[in-house]
C-alpha cells in the first residue's frame, strides 16, 4: 500500500474500495472477452483509462518515480496491444 500512495497522492483506502474492485471487474471482462469480443474489448479499454490515471497521477513533479512510470506506461500498452488485437484481429 505503501507504493500507491507514494506513487498517486491517494489514501490507502481508495485503492482498496475503488481500485481494487475496478481492477477485478477489469480482469473478469478482460477474461469473459475470450468468449465474446466486446467483452474483452472493454476491459482493455478499462485497463488503458486506469493506467492513464495513474500516470496522470505520477507526472506530477512530487511524485514523478521511474518504477511507477515504467510499470504503469508497460501496463497501459499491454493494454493498448490488447485492444489492437481485438479490434484488428
Amino acid at each position: 500500500m505503501e507504493n500507491f500512495v507514494r506513487f498517486t497522492g491517494f489514501q490507502p483506502r481508495m485503492a482498496t474500495r475503488l481500485f481494487a474492485p475496478v481492477k477485478l471487474a477489469l480482469a473478469a471482462l478482460l477474461i469473459a472477452g475470450l468468449a465474446v469480443p466486446a467483452l474483452g474489448v472493454a476491459g482493455a479499454a478499462g485497463t488503458v483509462l486506469i493506467s492513464l490515471a495513474y500516470l496522470a497521477r505520477l507526472l506530477e513533479p512530487s511524485r514523478r518515480d521511474p518504477a511507477g512510470l515504467v510499470g504503469f506506461t508497460l501496463f497501459g500498452l499491454i493494454g493498448v496491444a490488447l485492444l489492437v488485437v481485438r479490434l484488428v484481429g
